[in-house]
């Protein structure tokens, strides 16, 4: 069997390793990379929006990486002005990329974007 593993450089390594030590072969073939949008006056209008939001999906750990230093270096706004957010999360790596910043979140029973 081959495995073509098609996620980000830094995000298929774990998996890549796991399906070579069970002995299946891995093409390592990342289609994509995530890239943070430069800050713009769009952006800043939605994190503007932030306290009056009541629910968020948050879909990878990379974008609580970069959503989280935007919010904290860009928008001025503190962890303490989002804690009443509904926080929903793709998967456990996600929740657990949240609760650095200790924010809970739900995650779905099938874990997939």
């Amino acid at each position: 069997m081959l495995f073509i593993n098609t996620r980000p450089q830094d995000r298929a390594e774990n998996l890549s390793h796991a399906l070579r030590m069970a002995q299946i072969e891995v093409l390592d073939l990342p289609l994509l990379e995530l890239v943070a949008q430069p800050w713009s006056d769009s952006l800043s209008e939605l994190y503007q929006r932030l306290p009056s939001t009541q629910v968020i999906v948050v879909v990878s750990p990379t974008a609580v990486e970069i959503g989280m230093d935007y919010l904290l270096t860009k928008a001025s706004l503190s962890l303490e002005a989002i804690r009443h957010i509904q926080w929903i999360a793709v998967g456990e790596t996600t929740a657990q990329a949240l609760a650095q910043y200790g924010i809970t979140a739900e995650v779905p029973l099938v874990e997939t974007s």
